[in-house]
């Protein structure tokens, strides 16, 4: 069951903007733990943004699952999104076909943990640090899962343009926090998250602007639609 009811009043207001200017929003959806935000799948919140409007013609919905989410876990979850997208009378289908509002998936990156074999999120980096490491490392095997792939092309020739980032980002190992900041120092090797400013960050907005463009209908409208 999606539990989403704050979602209107946490982050409608924010969707507008004077033609002209952006807003940034994130929505932590499937967040099962104390966050505040919806209990559910990104498809089911995108649903709700869609449906109750709070995504207008003109807006980008950006959608990602969260690394911690096992290999298997995230194989299931683009099945099921290729069949939402594929299958007649959804709304993210409705949108895709319509171009009202631009539907964007964003590739979750890899993780760089000494001896990682390829990349993958692991149960044992589940709190995204390593103690017994004293550096990130270039992952052993750093091929994309072949299924993982294959699922990507069928939901960009489905409308629905992936943001392509982890053969973009898989041999970035040195890029990492490693234990370069007073929290990852005594909490351990950070081979999650990235250095900021650094030219990971800059590509992931280059190759995300990049999909937005070639999205068709949208990319021409403005990214608001004045009240």
């Amino acid at each position: 069951e999606t539990q989403c009811t704050g979602i209107s009043a946490r982050v409608g207001s924010q969707l507008s903007a004077p033609l002209g200017s952006l807003s940034l929003c994130h929505v932590p959806a499937g967040m099962w733990g104390s966050m505040d935000g919806c209990r559910g799948s990104t498809t089911a919140a995108t649903e709700l943004l869609l449906t109750r409007r709070i995504a207008r013609y003109g807006d980008f919905l950006i959608l990602n699952d969260g690394l911690w989410h096992s290999a298997e876990e995230k194989l299931r979850r683009l099945r099921s999104l290729l069949h939402q997208v594929n299958r007649s009378g959804t709304t993210l289908g409705q949108v895709i076909e319509e171009g009202s509002v631009g539907l964007l998936w964003r590739e979750t990156t890899p993780q760089h943990f000494e001896g990682e074999l390829t990349g993958a999120y692991r149960d044992a980096h589940a709190n995204w640090y390593h103690s017994k490491g004293s550096h990130c490392a270039p992952v052993v095997q750093p091929e994309r899962d072949s299924e993982a792939s294959s699922l990507y092309e069928q939901l960009s020739t489905a409308g629905l343009k992936v943001v392509p980032l982890w053969e973009m980002m898989v041999s970035q190992w040195d890029m990492h926090l490693e234990q370069r900041t007073p929290h990852t120092a005594t909490r351990g090797v950070d081979c999650t998250h990235w250095c900021s400013p650094s030219g990971v960050l800059e590509a992931w907005v280059d190759a995300t602007l990049l999909a937005m463009s070639e999205l068709p209908g949208c990319a021409a409208a403005p990214l608001v639609t004045p009240g």
